[in-house]
């Protein structure tokens, strides 16, 4: 299901549609009705507005973008919460896989980081007990 075309217009078609649009309008609030039939946000939706020559304060437009701001700090901290519900997958570095319960388990930071390091240390012993002439292939 595609959204109204009216919603997919780009800004130049919504301002030749839009004239047209005011002067049909009969709502209380232009702005937020601007926002909902072409599905813009609120401080586009004051922008256009004011392109049409509609007289719009400018801390109208400041308490806009404020509002937006902070609705996008608060998705970007549901989103985290919602991530990491209880702080379990805090420290994991790799998720392997969840128990029935839900709960992850898999190796944190720490181990990954202690494996890397004996890794690292039997990869320099073998380096030093077999020089390359000495290697059979």
């Amino acid at each position: 299901m595609h959204a109204p075309r009216r919603k997919r217009l780009n800004r130049g078609k919504r301002l030749n549609i839009a004239a047209q649009w005011i002067s049909a309008y009969s709502g209380s609030n232009l702005i937020r009705g601007y926002c909902t039939w072409f599905g813009v946000s609120e401080v586009c939706a004051i922008v256009e507005l004011r392109m049409l020559g509609i007289e719009i304060a400018e801390s109208r437009l400041d308490q806009a973008r404020r509002n937006e701001q902070a609705r996008a700090a608060r998705r970007k901290q549901r989103r985290q919460e919602r991530a990491d519900p209880d702080g379990c997958e805090d420290g994991l570095w790799f998720v392997a896989g969840y128990t029935p319960a839900g709960a992850p388990y898999g190796i944190d930071q720490d181990d990954a980081d202690a494996a890397w390091e004996q890794e690292s240390a039997l990869s320099r012993a073998l380096k030093t007990m077999y020089q390359d002439d000495d290697l059979p292939f």
